[in-house]
């Protein structure tokens, strides 16, 4: 007899797996001794986009900022209508108001 029958020999004809007898029998869906678990709620999410209606002077700052959509968060909000009114410039030379989207992780966090 060869090495290779051999070693096929021992591999496959000793190596046999068998079912493990010191498992109590559980049923398909079911773990034994588990207790059920409570769904946690999800924090619904965030848009990534608000609009902000912002109107601006003739020198292309902005005056006023509102929300027109919630993002949940009123510090977020807040933060929103801040960094608009703070950063944000328009094209001068006439006075508008203008309806913009925000793309919210663009606001810097605290």
């Amino acid at each position: 007899m060869g090495m290779l029958a051999l070693t096929a020999g021992l591999v496959f004809g000793g190596c046999v797996r068998k079912k493990p007898e010191y498992l109590p029998p559980v049923s398909a869906g079911e773990v034994s001794g588990s207790k059920k678990l409570k769904k946690v709620p999800r924090e619904p999410k965030r848009p990534a986009t608000v609009m902000v209606l912002v109107a601006y002077g003739v020198d292309g700052k902005p005056v006023y900022a509102e929300l027109r959509q919630s993002t949940g968060d009123a510090a977020l909000d807040q933060r929103i209508v801040d960094s608009v009114l703070a950063n944000w410039t328009f094209p001068p030379g006439k006075a508008d108001t203008v309806l913009v989207p925000v793309d919210v992780r663009s606001v810097a966090r605290e």
